[in-house]
C-alpha cells in the first residue's frame, strides 16, 4: 500500500515521531501500515493529513459524540483540509482491508464509501482527487494571498454549517483551529437535533474557555 499515492502526491511536513502512548489506545491492524509509514504527515500543504494515534484517539472521540456508536466500530485514519475525519468501518469489508467511511463536520454526516482503505488510497485518490475536494481547495487558496500551507492542528471551516443553512462556497469558508471547529459543529449539530423544524437560531457563541 502507498507506493502509487506517493507517487501522485507529495507530503509536505510531518509532526516529529510521538512516544507510545497507552492513552491513546490500540491502532487496529488494518491501519497499521499506514501510520508506519505516514502518522503525523501532512500531504500537499495540509490537502490531506494522516493522523496520529493520539490524535486519532481525539478524532475518534469526538466524532462518537456526533455519531452514536461510532467508536464501537470505526477508527480515524486521517483527515482532509476541511477538517473531514476519515475513518474505517471495521465492520465492514476485509478484515486487513476494511472500507472507509467520511465524517463531515459541516454538515453532521457519516458518508459511506464502500471502498477498502488500500484502494482508496493507491487506486482512488491516484486517479481521482475530488474526495479530498482537492478543486475546492485550490479555490479556496487562490483567495488566500501568502498561503504556504495549514498546520496539522487547522482546517478550513463552514462559518456557516451546511446543516445550518450555510452555502458550500469559498466566502462560507475560513481558516479555523481543527479541534474548536469540530467542537463548535458538534455542539450546533446535536443541539439541533432537538429543535422543531425551521426553528430560528439567532446567535451562535463561542466559548473562547473552552
Amino acid at each position: 500500500m502507498l507506493e502509487k499515492f506517493l507517487t501522485r502526491y507529495r507530503v509536505t511536513d510531518r509532526l516529529p515521531a510521538e512516544p507510545a502512548d497507552a492513552a491513546a489506545g490500540p491502532v487496529p491492524e488494518a491501519v497499521g501500515e499506514l501510520f508506519a509509514a505516514l502518522s503525523g504527515a501532512s500531504v500537499e500543504h495540509g490537502l490531506y493529513r494522516v493522523h496520529t494515534p493520539r490524535t486519532a484517539a481525539a478524532a475518534n472521540a469526538v466524532c462518537g459524540r456526533l455519531l452514536r456508536g461510532f467508536e464501537q466500530r470505526m477508527y480515524c485514519f486521517g483527515f482532509d483540509w476541511l477538517g473531514r475525519n476519515l475513518a474505517v468501518d471495521l465492520a465492514t469489508g476485509e478484515p486487513a482491508d476494511p472500507h472507509v467511511v467520511l465524517v463531515e463536520p459541516g454538515a453532521g454526516e457519516l458518508m459511506e464509501s464502500g471502498i477498502g482503505l488500500h484502494p482508496f488510497h493507491d487506486e482512488v485518490l491516484v486517479t481521482d482527487t475530488s474526495p479530498l475536494a482537492a478543486d475546492f481547495f485550490d479555490q479556496w487558496r487562490a483567495t488566500q494571498p501568502g498561503f504556504e500551507r495549514l498546520a496539522f492542528d487547522e482546517c478550513v471551516g463552514y462559518k456557516v454549517p451546511l446543516f445550518l443553512g450555510g452555502e458550500d462556497e469559498v466566502h462560507n469558508l475560513e481558516r479555523v483551529p481543527y479541534d474548536v471547529y469540530w467542537d463548535l459543529c458538534v455542539q450546533l449539530r446535536t443541539g439541533t437535533r432537538r429543535m422543531t423544524p425551521g426553528t430560528t437560531i439567532g446567535r451562535i457563541v463561542v466559548d473562547e474557555e473552552g
